[in-house]
């Protein structure tokens, strides 16, 4: 399967939109290793493409984290903590968890590499 037909399946509202789904398929076409990934390095692009697609829509303007509490009086919002590994933003959706276990299941980890957005 190719990475659009992936997306068409697991997220309609990115497949929707070709253009846009072409340009996060593209970027995470360029991050994506496919020496860690083999035959499933199209799921993993589709994963990444829809994880950043997924962190642009409910994070428009720049907020990061997994909202872990809400308050109305003086109002306040708590954050989960993220691990310092270089990639924690992949803790902050569906599609990023599932990436790390896939990750973690081709037996690769996820570090800093010359492009600090690749996977090792």
């Amino acid at each position: 399967m190719e990475p659009e037909d992936y997306i068409e399946k697991m997220l309609p509202a990115l497949y929707a939109d070709l253009g846009l789904m072409g340009l996060y398929v593209s970027l995470a076409d360029d991050m994506t290793d496919s020496s860690l990934f083999g035959d499933l390095r199209n799921y993993a692009i589709a994963l990444r493409a829809m994880h950043t697609y997924s962190l642009d829509a409910n994070h428009p303007t720049g907020d990061a984290g997994i909202v872990i509490g809400k308050s109305e009086g003086n109002a306040a919002i708590r954050f989960a903590a993220m691990k310092a590994d270089g990639h924690s933003d992949l803790q902050m959706t569906h599609w990023g968890r599932r990436l790390l276990s896939l990750i973690r299941a081709r037996g690769g980890s996820v570090s800093i590499s010359a492009d600090p957005l690749a996977v090792l």
